[in-house]
């Protein structure tokens, strides 16, 4: 496609060509977008990169059927029931040698062989499971279930490896006080009875420690916290675990009244809390030795900035109490950071970095866990007075056991491998990098790219050392990518103006390119639609520009007055001015009937 040109409101009103558009009306704009198509949904690779699978929902059904179809493209087929019992899910993850990989399906864990194809169901239960992994040396593979974690072994054992309760241990021996010590000295029963309780409490343990068929005992977070979180390490020699406080305000929920229902009466639904009436729970982290079953609460004094306030002068203006100690901290959960996950290992279980944001949003840092010293230490902060993005928050290890991560710190989100000073940014410029999957020698990492204008993405590819920074694919309007597990293919969500997301297959080296999927309808397809034209808008305020989609009729007369119709999307939390299939596919329709009523449109971001 051709870049935006320069768009000034003088000058706006400029002849184009092109073939009469399909009148539309506003019923037909209103109505259930299944007369448009269904989209793509997902896409995601079989363990062994020789097939692909994507979900897609039938039409005038809410039901979403699974597709699968070679790595080469050819016709896609439907996976019936009797199937499901083979599919590999997305989420896998493998051994060191990735000869084996676990995955999630329908709340069990399962593990295929890519050698020889077998599938191995690890759980059948009636809880989910999550977070599988092999163990550091490949010999068990880790998975969550509630806040309990379990060790599948290659025997079939599946034994416990931490128990966690946010409740009092009750073998813990209480306070003495003076009553109670005054008791045992004086009433012998009462003295013998303690001891011999103790004596058999110790006995049990020593006898669980010392068994290797006994399951271990729970590790006890005490009665004043919930557990929001935790994470297990690939050796299981430590866990960390996230929490709350129990009983913590989270504010009053709000009661939306519906009256259009199948009752015939008016019913109310429980919604999220009013914006600004309760700040987020703030969260503790705590190390787990499992062996001892040691828990030490980390320590956050080392993150630099943690006790300066970036509100301190707007609390002096309001009379406002001013800030006591360390900022409140919340680790980042997946909802927040786009799915991306906020603690990782490094392959080797040595190292754990957690990414953890002040609740006030001014500060995000990336905290390597001091295991010895319970603490948590700095290898990344991001920082603003004004705000921090809630996405481009990606960071992980490559296989090597280097950290790399995403940061906004030079005003673009780039890719930055090392800690601290050491760092060195793989990308840079007046672009934003996003999405990062690496391959899995760790030496090339896709992501997400806009290099020609904001609102066109691309597949990029780079070398780890810098070099080679690649756009991969040539869709324009890229969603989503996933990377095949040998690293030779990427199956691609993309779309455009009028294309809801579709699936293509990419070559990851060369880039060549098949689309076995267009979802419209006959109908949609038939219809001649106006393709916005992508123009930059001068800012009075210094700001650069700012991007707009601008509609106006095939036959467009110059020197003719036109009425404008100006639509301004003030949210941040999506784009709409972009070469994607926009959020608000209504409202483009509306645009061509506004269009077809013999005005020009101008949407802004």
């Amino acid at each position: 496609m051709s870049l935006p040109r320069f768009f000034g409101l003088s000058v706006a009103l400029l002849s184009t060509t092109g073939m009469a558009q399909t009148p539309i009306s506003l019923d037909q704009a209103m109505a259930h977008p299944d007369w448009i198509g269904t989209p793509i949904e997902s896409a995601w690779w079989s363990a062994d990169s020789k097939s692909v699978f994507y979900r897609q929902k039938l039409a005038g059904s809410p039901v979403r059927a699974t597709y699968t179809l070679g790595g080469q493209g050819g016709q896609a087929t439907r996976i019936e029931n009797s199937a499901w019992a083979q599919l590999d899910e997305a989420g896998q993850a493998f051994d060191a040698k990735r000869t084996r990989a676990v995955f999630i399906r329908q709340g069990d864990v399962f593990m295929r062989s890519l050698g020889n194809g077998a599938l191995t169901q690890i759980t059948k239960s009636a809880e989910n499971e999550d977070a599988p992994q092999f163990s550091a040396d490949g010999g068990s593979v880790l998975f969550q279930r509630g806040n309990d974690w379990f060790a599948w072994r290659a025997s079939g054992l599946i034994e416990p490896v931490l128990q966690l309760k946010a409740e009092a241990d009750p073998d813990k021996k209480p306070p003495v006080s003076a009553a109670s010590a005054h008791e045992l000295r004086l009433i012998a029963t009462l003295a013998r009875q303690k001891d011999e309780r103790e004596a058999m409490n110790k006995d049990r343990d020593s006898r669980r420690l010392a068994d290797a068929s006994s399951a271990k005992p729970a590790t006890y977070l005490g009665k004043n916290v919930d557990i929001s979180g935790s994470t297990l390490s690939p050796d299981g020699r430590y866990a960390l675990v996230i929490t709350t406080e129990k009983g913590a305000d989270e504010g009053q929920s709000g009661k939306m009244p519906k009256y259009v229902t199948e009752s015939g009466f008016e019913e109310f639904e429980t919604v999220r809390t009013r914006v600004g009436r309760n700040m987020p729970l703030a969260q503790k982290l705590w190390l787990v030795e499992v062996a001892t079953q040691s828990v030490r609460e980390l320590d956050f004094s080392a993150l630099p900035g943690i006790a300066t306030d970036p509100l301190a002068e707007l609390r002096k203006a309001q009379k406002r109490e001013q800030l006591k100690g360390q900022r409140a901290l919340r680790i980042i959960n997946q909802g927040d950071n786009s799915g991306a996950g906020t603690m990782h290992w490094s392959a080797d279980g040595a190292q754990l970095v957690v990414q953890i944001r002040a609740i006030d949003n001014k500060d995000r840092w990336l905290g390597k866990v001091d295991f010895a010293n319970a603490k948590l230490i700095s290898v990344h902060r991001l920082t603003d007075p004004a705000w921090i993005n809630w996405n481009f928050n990606d960071f992980g290890f490559l296989p090597d056991n280097r950290l790399w991560y995403l940061s906004e710190q030079s005003g673009y989100s780039h890719l930055y491998i090392g800690e601290g000073k050491a760092a060195k940014a793989l990308t840079s410029g007046a672009f934003e990098a996003s999405s990062v999957q690496w391959n899995g020698a760790g030496t090339q990492a896709y992501f997400l790219c806009n290099r020609k204008w904001p609102g066109d993405y691309e597949v990029c590819r780079i070398n780890a050392d810098g070099s080679g920074l690649t756009e991969i694919s040539a869709l324009d309007g890229v969603e989503d990518f996933a990377l095949a597990p040998d690293g030779k293919q990427l199956a691609v969500r993309y779309s455009a103006s009028y294309l809801p997301p579709q699936l293509a297959l990419v070559n990851a080296q060369t880039g060549e390119t098949r689309k076995p999927t267009d979802t419209r309808t006959a109908e949609f397809k038939a219809r001649s639609w106006i393709e916005p034209e992508y123009v930059q808008v001068p800012s009075k305020h210094g700001a650069g520009v700012i991007w707009a989609k601008l509609y106006k009729p095939a036959q467009f007369q110059a020197g003719r007055k036109y009425p404008v119709a100006m639509f301004v999307h003030g949210a941040g939390y999506l784009q709409n001015v972009s070469s994607r299939y926009p959020n608000y596919f209504r409202e483009q329709m509306f645009h061509n009937l506004l269009v077809q009523q013999g005005y020009v449109v101008l949407d802004m971001d």
